[in-house]
């Protein structure tokens, strides 16, 4: 009886914020289905076929999205949480708008694919007992809510013991934090990771560049980018493990695909921007391989997908072409001001014939909850590309905390006066950034999480709630 009470609440909670056009009913009819009813969640897991767990600090709806999709053309009912609502409200939000009312009209048992925040990662496995968790990676991101890493990577290995010895666990071979977790675990454990036909070695400081075992340097040969990379430990001999699939980027930034030692799908081109997303492509082929997926479906899949919510969407407003870059920590960051101008894997910057007053560039930085309080990362940026940026980009700063971003600007750039646009208000930084957009030019949106869902919110009439 509680159930349904919780259900029909949540579906009445759905219906107004459609009504009203207050969002898009990603987490509050979930908010008020669990505070009628707790176990709303679990009680669903019996409708369910198999349930599939993504989790990681960077990637998981991109990911999420992929191996959905490809569920999907296969001829699986999935349900799923598509905004990146990833909190156990996100959850029960999916299940409240997915299930009908009655049990009785549930037709077959549906395949769940959920993006997990990686803290409510415990929680979500206690109440789903997921059949497949794949886990991409660490990077720091709100440490005055998660602390460091290694308290994550704990407890992610607590939650992942108590899961049945049937339990598929995929693991992000080329971040040493989350590949050390395979060995403390008593399931099945597959790994993932790429490699690169050029010779990519980054620079860049990582966030966990310590061997996980006896806390070492690591040696990269060589590093993708922040603590990403083909890592070992001189001094314990502990290393990347060896990989059940494997993602090979090519020269014309293509990606091939293998399954233990052998290509199962050659030269897939690339439909999303940015090195990470080799990682995220390899991941989701790995848990589609892992259940049995056709490896021709996953290629159709991933020729069609499109962007994730607010992760290089584009919008065409009033005939000018707005690109959203979610950038959430510094690792984030950096990776979106590369796909500004093109840097290789190498650390190259690539030319091609920027005229400021044509591409214009929008930071809007936020502190709320789901950003985080502190926002002193954006100190961790590579100064560098800021500098890139600034010289090919007309700029312009917004958000809660739009002092702090064209602080760390100015200090990159090393000059007394630069010439910045700030805007307090969002919706004048938005038409100040879209009216200096030239002829064919492109407003980019380097955006945290509420400031994208703010600026959606601005360009489309959506945000989540």
């Amino acid at each position: 009886m509680r159930r349904f009470l919780a259900v029909i609440f949540g579906k009445l909670t759905y219906s107004l914020i459609g009504l009203l056009k207050l969002g898009s009913g990603a987490t509050w009819p979930g908010h008020i289905a669990l505070k009628i009813y707790p176990q709303f969640v679990r009680s669903y897991r019996d409708k369910f076929s198999k349930v599939i767990l993504v989790s990681g600090t960077n990637g998981k709806t991109t990911t999420a999205k992929l191996i959905t999709k490809t569920f999907a053309d296969s001829g699986f009912s999935v349900i799923y949480n598509p905004s990146g609502a990833n909190l156990l409200n996100g959850i029960a939000s999916s299940l409240v708008r997915s299930f009908p009312l009655f049990e009785k009209n549930i037709d077959g048992k549906p395949v769940g694919v959920f993006e997990v925040d990686e803290g409510a990662l415990p929680m979500v496995c206690e109440n789903l007992i997921p059949d497949g968790v794949l886990l991409l990676n660490l990077f720091r991101d709100q440490l005055d809510r998660y602390a460091e890493l290694d308290m994550t990577a704990e407890k992610w290995l607590t939650a992942l013991k108590k899961l049945p010895k049937s339990t598929k666990v995929i693991l992000g071979a080329d971040d040493p934090l989350v590949a050390f977790l395979g060995r403390e675990l008593p399931l099945h454990v597959s790994y993932f990771g790429i490699s690169s036909v050029e010779t990519c070695d980054s620079e860049e400081s990582g966030d966990s560049s310590r061997c996980p075992s006896c806390g070492a340097d690591l040696k990269y040969s060589p590093k993708f980018y922040s603590h990403i990379g083909i890592w070992s430990c001189l001094k314990c001999k502990n290393h990347r493990p060896d990989l059940d699939y494997l993602g090979e980027v090519t020269k014309d930034s293509s990606l091939s695909l293998s399954e233990e030692g052998k290509i199962v799908l050659h030269d897939q081109k690339m439909p999303l921007s940015g090195f990470y997303n080799f990682e995220n492509v390899t991941a989701a082929f790995s848990v589609c391989m892992q259940f049995g997926i056709s490896p021709k479906i996953f290629s159709t899949a991933l020729s069609t997908l499109s962007p994730a919510f607010g992760r290089q969407e584009e919008f065409l407003i009033e005939g000018k072409m707005v690109k959203i870059l979610l950038s959430k920590n510094p690792t984030g960051f950096n990776e979106n001001l590369k796909i500004l101008h093109e840097v290789t894997c190498m650390g190259e910057i690539l030319s091609r014939p920027y005229k400021k007053g044509k591409d214009v560039v929008l930071f809007v930085l936020n502190d709320g909850i789901a950003d985080g309080r502190d926002v002193s990362w954006i100190w961790d940026v590579s100064s560098t590309l800021f500098q890139e940026v600034y010289k090919r980009y007309s700029i312009v700063v917004s958000g809660t905390r739009y002092l702090d971003m064209a602080l760390r600007i100015k200090h990159a750039t090393s000059e007394n006066k630069i010439n910045l646009s700030v805007y307090e208000k969002l919706n004048e930084g938005i038409l100040r950034g879209l009216g200096g957009v030239g002829e064919g030019g492109t407003l980019y949106v380097i955006a945290t999480y509420t400031a994208m869902l703010e600026v959606r919110k601005i360009l489309v009439g959506r945000r989540i709630m």
